[in-house]
């Protein structure tokens, strides 16, 4: 019907999201840290499939977190992958995704102080 034409409309606009991104760090052995802010609502799985595209050198880390609204400084101009990663840890982050060296990769959501591991 007409109605629900015009609901589904409602609900694909409520189900789009971006991903702006703020600030990036690269160390000069291409160790990375990125930040970006949520815009919308994306599921767990498409912060996960965005994170994971994002740039990384195999046998590197490469960490990536998500906000609400990023507001802080800037972290490219930060001394080392350690700093960047250790300034965006004690903020109030939504989601983090690591991939480390050996190839795994985890995505963790913030609750509370509780950094807990999504299982996708």
């Amino acid at each position: 019907s007409f109605a629900d034409c015009g609901n589904n409309k409602t609900n694909q606009k409520e189900d789009s999201f971006n991903f702006k991104q703020n600030s990036y760090f690269k160390s000069s052995n291409k160790y990375r840290c990125f930040v970006f802010s949520i815009e919308g609502n994306p599921s767990e799985k498409q912060i996960y499939n965005h994170a994971k595209n994002q740039m990384n050198t195999s046998g590197r880390t490469t960490s990536v977190f998500y906000f609400d609204e990023y507001t802080y400084k800037d972290i490219t101009l930060s001394n080392s992958y350690n700093e960047a990663f250790t300034f965006c840890l004690n903020l109030n982050w939504k989601y983090r995704f690591d991939k480390y060296p050996n190839g795994k990769e985890s995505l963790y959501k913030l609750e509370g102080d509780n950094a807990i591991q999504v299982n996708l």
